[in-house]
């Protein structure tokens, strides 16, 4: 498995895979992914890429594998 080294990553989201449950949200160090509620339990999601670092703490907690992190160029 390839180490990853935050800072030469971002996460990116899967707007289709993604069912809004949230429970990314408060696991970012960086809060780069932002309360945004738009039901009782549902969050319209999108990943801050200016606050990411890549760390991919966000990514173990996704039940529906809708984020992974991508190399920055």
């Amino acid at each position: 498995m390839t180490k990853i080294i935050p800072d030469s990553h971002v996460a990116i989201l899967n707007i289709k895979a993604c069912l809004g449950c949230g429970r990314c949200i408060d696991k970012c160090p960086m809060e780069a992914i932002p309360h945004n509620l738009i039901g009782l339990f549902s969050h319209l999601l999108e990943i801050d890429k200016s606050k990411c670092t890549g760390c991919g703490e966000c990514i173990s907690f996704c039940p529906h594998k809708a984020i992974k992190l991508v190399r920055l160029t």
